[in-house]
């Protein structure tokens, strides 16, 4: 009997020093916006989309065709405001938001010191190639084509942020 009672203290201790160990944390949890570690020190606007999509059904891979991934009209996320914080990037704000909405993302490479190699291969599981050999994701700010990565444009207070989806190198010019 005496053996038993030490067995399960020893078990307990063990869960509860497993528990305190460990970060576990509910799905909404993880997907909560963490509190910012920056100053505020505005607000953008960001919006995605994959209309193009819906004019070349032709060059979209089987297995996007076969899915219900393309929404109807093409838009991901409506335009949606979002705070900015001191040195945020439109990574920064693309990852808060994706989070936040639930919606999948998918980046190849890393930030490092030296810059960023980060590229984003795909929102919502459309992913680059997946419309043709030169489609993927692009964004803008104010209406301008971006000619840096992500991780490495650091927007302004009041900044319109878009990321598209492009099948064809000229669908936004």
């Amino acid at each position: 009997m005496k053996r038993k009672l030490i067995a399960l203290a020893v078990f307990i201790a063990v869960i509860t020093g497993v528990c305190f160990a460990f970060n576990f944390e509910s799905v909404s949890q993880h997907y909560a916006e963490k509190a910012p570690k920056h100053t505020k020190i505005g607000n953008v606007t960001i919006s995605i989309r994959c209309d193009k999509i819906l004019e070349h059904q032709s060059d979209l891979s089987k297995s996007l065709k076969d899915s219900n991934v393309i929404p109807k009209n093409g838009i991901i996320l409506q335009k949606t405001t979002v705070s900015l914080f001191q040195n945020d990037t439109v990574y920064d704000i693309l990852n808060r938001i994706t989070k936040e909405r639930k919606i999948q993302i998918e980046t190849s490479g890393a930030e490092t010191s030296a810059g960023s190699t980060l590229y984003v291969r795909g929102i919502d599981y459309i992913y680059e190639m997946s419309c043709g050999s030169t489609s993927g994701w692009i964004y803008f700010v104010n209406e301008k084509k971006a000619n840096v990565g992500a991780s490495d444009y650091c927007p302004k207070n009041g900044d319109d942020i878009l990321w598209a989806f492009s099948c064809k190198e000229n669908d936004y010019e």
